[in-house]
């Protein structure tokens, strides 16, 4: 995981704290350096308040700062978009993400089109039972369309 990805989830509360010691690490092993990764990458996931305390300097060390909540959260879509236009995640398992995050993440409404993938949700798995091409289509424009307007249509790293 990248530190800007790890930066936009744990912007929005969507990284748990026990695996910040192997996302460390991995930034060590892809060539990230300084103290306080090397002693976010030294713990357990029992230390998982510890963890989150190190996590701001750590990032400094791989030359991020922690992210707002609205660049984290349209980074985080961005993350999950993606994975749609990759085709490793599918539009409907997109919008039960969406409905999903609609309860656990506040930082999430209002960055275009999350409340329109969400209402889709509805559509795909109660009214229809599975997405049609045309709802497909829908989504992956949409997903295509929030990376135009928020990042040039080009994927995060």
């Amino acid at each position: 995981m990248s530190p800007f990805l790890a930066a936009a989830l744990h912007a929005n509360g969507q990284l748990p704290s026990e695996r910040l010691p192997w996302i460390a690490a991995g930034w060590l092993a892809a060539g990230h350096d300084g103290p306080a990764l090397r002693e976010l990458a030294g713990l357990s996931a029992s230390d998982y308040q510890e963890a989150a305390d190190l996590l701001p300097a750590a990032l400094a060390e791989t030359g991020l700062a922690p992210l707002t909540e609205e660049l984290g959260a349209r980074a985080f879509l961005d993350h999950l978009y993606t994975g749609v236009l990759d085709g490793r995640l599918g539009e409907g398992d997109l919008c039960w993400k969406m409905s999903d995050l609609r309860n656990h993440a506040d930082a999430v409404h209002g960055v275009w089109p999350f409340d329109e993938l969400a209402q889709l949700e509805y559509e795909f798995n109660v009214l229809y039972g599975s997405p049609t091409d045309v709802q497909e289509q829908i989504v992956r424009r949409l997903c295509q369309d929030h990376r135009d307007r928020y990042f040039a249509g080009e994927a995060i790293a």
